[in-house]
């Protein structure tokens, strides 16, 4: 199967999600809003990391207490990503969906929200557990040197760099009525099929939210919605090459 074009694939999302951003600019400020409230208590929990760790670090006689201090803040995290963040975004998806037909309103939120809760919820709270626990294998590489964790922090980084990556596809396979092993296979086989633009899709989603974090408005105002715009985009230019394909596979076998 060809692969897609990676400039012109992320480009051309890009492209569609900025142009949805400035088209319907009511919509993109309320689902920013909403999504950067539901992320508050990560945002919080890093905040908090990023004040106390150092500290902890100057003693080296704290170095394990460090690991561990990091490692409990990322289960935190995990629990609030899979319980809240996770269904959140996968219900703005769902309701993103509904919007190019009609006009969704808070009832239709809600409806996606109850709808895809427990599968959002059981992908993202096992999904960020994983990268609790190859963060803290990194934590130890770092204050425990050693071959044995070295080797373990070096495999975790690769682990935390693919799965970040396999991500992208989660909310729209969630949408998409697939159960929860099923989430997994398929983003994985996505994954494996198009690594490059899914690179470039969760380069330019990383870029894009440090600028907004850097201007900090945007973050709030803005990257929500775009990240829902962009991985929709993402996704069916991705997906419809499968569809294509399936589509030339049926002609081929009724001539």
């Amino acid at each position: 199967m060809a692969k897609l074009p990676l400039f012109t694939t992320v480009g051309k999302s890009l492209k569609n999600a900025l142009f949805e951003l400035y088209h319907a600019m009511g919509y993109t400020l309320i689902t920013s809003v909403i999504w950067f409230l539901g992320l508050m208590p990560i945002g919080f929990l890093l905040l908090s990391l990023v004040s106390v760790l150092p500290q902890i670090l100057k003693n080296s006689k704290q170095l394990m207490d460090a690991g561990v201090f990091v490692f409990v803040i990322s289960l935190v995290i995990s629990v609030v990503n899979g319980l809240l963040v996770g269904p959140v975004t996968t219900a703005f998806f769902g309701m993103y969906q509904d919007r190019k037909e009609g006009y969704p309103n808070l009832k239709t939120f809600f409806k996606h929200f109850i709808r895809f809760y427990w599968l959002s919820a059981r992908v993202h709270l096992v999904f960020s557990i994983i990268i609790s626990l190859l963060v803290f294998n990194v934590m130890m590489m770092v204050v425990e040197p050693g071959l044995l964790l070295s080797v373990a922090g070096i495999f975790s980084l690769y682990g935390l760099f693919f799965l970040m990556l396999l991500s992208f596809y989660f909310h729209p396979l969630i949408f998409y009525k697939n159960n929860f092993k099923g989430v997994f296979k398929k983003a994985f086989l996505l994954l494996i099929d198009n690594f490059g633009v899914t690179f470039g899709f969760g380069l330019s989603l990383l870029i894009m939210f440090l600028l907004c974090s850097a201007l900090l408005f945007p973050v709030v105002l803005v990257f929500g919605a775009f990240y829902i715009y962009f991985i929709d985009n993402g996704f069916e230019l991705i997906y419809g090459k499968y569809e294509a394909l399936d589509e030339k596979t049926t002609r081929e076998e009724v001539q």
